[in-house]
């Protein structure tokens, strides 16, 4: 999916009246909120242990002065199916209820089934623009309290990678005046790899249950005059921090920056590239802290 493409569906349509809006009502809400606990939960926790970081001032900056919740706009790396769900497992559940899973097509949209079955578990909308008409439109999801989760690589990287963002994500929080946050996925790759059906449970190299790191950053906030190219360059040296700091330190990350989408001693071909990535970050993870569909 091409980056111009991924661009054009902030502003398609005037209402959010289309794009299975029966997932955002009242009773769909009702019924995700047991479905993924008792059954996306215990699947998810039987494949990997997640490793949140951030979620607590996430949920801060996600809490307006009433106590209402949203909207803000997520934005993350995407190397795996798994990432949706570790994403929404890792957000704070009152976030977790008002996030739509903003989506330009794939494997989860290209039948019917598939595409009712992402609304409702995952509450995962298909954005109009360009050749999709009928899809939602971002700006009405938003202009509704709808918390976003975009992808702006606008697919799944075929190696690992972080790959060049799209501007979707920061038209929007420029032109809403929203905070756009950045969010950092490490190690889902390794697990379930683009072209592969299920997920990596055994081997020598894989442990029972894989690490997965998952990390929120500052919330940008565009201010007056700043440009989508600026927001959007600061967004992407944002995730790759994000992903440096689980990669190595903190300190490491801040003391030496690496220009966004850079790999940590890039391998030189693409068969390396790949090789790296499905290397497990680590063993372990937080498995005491129960944080996958329980809030």
């Amino acid at each position: 999916m091409s980056a111009e493409l991924w661009s054009r569906t902030g502003g398609a349509g005037t209402t959010a009246g289309n794009g299975n809006d029966w997932a955002r009502s009242p009773l769909a809400g009702l019924v995700r909120r047991p479905l993924q606990a008792l059954t996306l939960g215990p699947v998810l926790r039987s494949l990997v242990a997640v490793e949140a970081r951030g979620a607590d001032d996430l949920a801060e900056t996600a809490t307006g002065p009433a106590g209402t919740v949203g909207p803000v706009i997520i934005a993350a790396n995407h190397a795996s199916h798994l990432d949706t769900p570790v994403l929404l497992s890792a957000l704070p559940g009152a976030l977790r209820r008002r996030t739509v899973v903003a989506a330009m097509g794939g494997a989860l949209f290209d039948s019917g089934w598939r595409r009712q079955a992402s609304a409702l578990l995952f509450n995962a909308a298909l954005l109009g623009g360009g050749h999709r008409p009928g899809g939602v439109s971002a700006d009405a999801l938003l202009a509704e309290g709808w918390s976003l989760l975009v992808y702006p690589e606008g697919g799944r990287s075929v190696d690992g990678f972080l790959g060049r963002f799209a501007d979707l994500a920061a038209e929007l929080a420029i032109r809403h005046r929203l905070p756009l946050v950045p969010a950092g996925v490490r190690g889902t790759y390794a697990v379930l790899p683009k072209g592969r059906p299920w997920p990596v449970r055994s081997g020598r190299d894989h442990p029972a249950r894989s690490r997965i790191s998952v990390g929120f950053g500052p919330a940008l906030r565009p201010g007056p005059g700043e440009d989508v190219r600026s927001v959007g360059d600061q967004l992407a040296a944002a995730v790759t921090r994000l992903i440096d700091e689980d990669a190595t330190t903190w300190w490491e990350a801040q003391r030496h920056p690496r220009p966004a989408g850079e790999s940590v001693d890039p391998p030189v071909g693409s068969w390396r590239r790949i090789w790296q990535q499905t290397q497990p970050p680590g063993k372990g993870g937080q498995r005491s802290r129960r944080r996958i569909w329980v809030r």
